[in-house]
């Protein structure tokens, strides 16, 4: 998507994360039902320092990905006044930059977390049932029986108990697995806690 052309003086977006509104175009029309036009990263991909201040200029605000929101970058975008991190991690952004500059700096740090412990449970699924082998099997023609192996009754680590390891420990619990996990931090009234050699079975070197 090119950028939106909205009428003369509406405020301009830069949208730096590619994978925003790639399967519904819900999150556009929000931005353009609050007063905004918009301008999409043409490249597809992460965007170096050059092509970040070449995307955003004009812009007063950006939903960002992880390319290098650096003093340089901060410098060069005067009418930059905010930035949404469209994810958890910040490490591409420079917090003294942003506030010499007066841009606000906000992420989305529940965002990912359903999509990727479902994704953490779909994986342990799939080794436990064998489903890529079986896949690849079908597909050259074979058929052959595969024992897989079940869910329900196994013992399970889970290292970090924060957003996405605490909502993936609730999944594993609702389908009959024991739950144990390791986290220097968090105390949990649900799961018991275990050092990190206890809960790998002692075999960390």
């Amino acid at each position: 998507m090119a950028e939106k052309n909205g009428p003369e003086g509406r405020p301009l977006v830069g949208i730096t994360t590619s994978s925003f509104a790639r399967f519904s175009r819900e999150p556009l029309e929000a931005l353009e039902t609050a007063g905004y036009t918009w301008r999409m990263n043409p490249h597809g991909r992460k965007l170096t320092e050059e092509e970040t201040v070449e995307v955003l200029s004009g812009c007063v605000g950006v939903v960002a990905g992880v390319e290098p929101l650096t003093r340089r970058v901060f410098a060069a975008l005067p009418e930059l006044r905010a930035v949404s991190r469209c994810g958890t991690g910040m490490d591409n952004v420079d917090f003294d930059a942003a506030a010499d500059y007066g841009v606000r700096v906000t992420n989305t740090p529940y965002g990912p977390t359903q999509a990727t412990a479902e994704m953490v449970l779909g994986m342990t699924l799939s080794m436990l049932r064998d489903i890529p082998a079986m896949d690849r099997d079908l597909r050259s023609g074979v058929w052959k029986k595969r024992m897989g192996r079940q869910l329900a009754g196994k013992r399970v680590g889970v290292v970090g108990l924060g957003k996405i390891g605490g909502r993936l420990a609730g999944m594993f619990a609702a389908l009959g697995c024991e739950v144990k996990y390791s986290d220097p931090v968090v105390e949990s009234a649900e799961f018991e806690r275990l050092g990190l050699d206890d809960l790998l079975g002692g075999q960390r070197s």
